[in-house]
């Protein structure tokens, strides 16, 4: 969906392929991809596909698998911003 050919990971690079029962993205909203792929470089998203897909196209590429999972990218220090919101302004004088 993302890109069109993998990059090879380079000696300093850190490729990971995900692979949970779910996806939840937050955007398009409302959609759960089952058996899909998030792949990683680098600590961002490179790549969002079926898990067929990503084993072609990332064969040599370790595989985090997570069964029984639900995985939401971008959804990210949620439990920070929450408390941060509720608090806003407690110690002001």
């Amino acid at each position: 969906m993302l890109t069109s050919s993998p990059p090879a990971a380079g000696p300093d690079q850190t490729g990971l392929v995900i692979q949970p029962e779910w996806i939840a993205p937050v955007i398009p909203r409302n959609t759960v991809y089952e058996q899909y792929s998030l792949v990683i470089l680098d600590d961002k998203i490179l790549d969002l596909l079926p898990n067929a897909q990503a084993k072609l196209k990332y064969p040599d590429w370790p595989i985090q698998r997570l069964p029984q999972q639900l995985l939401i990218p971008g959804f990210i220090n949620s439990h920070g911003h929450m408390a941060m919101t509720l608090l806003r302004g407690y110690a002001d004088d």
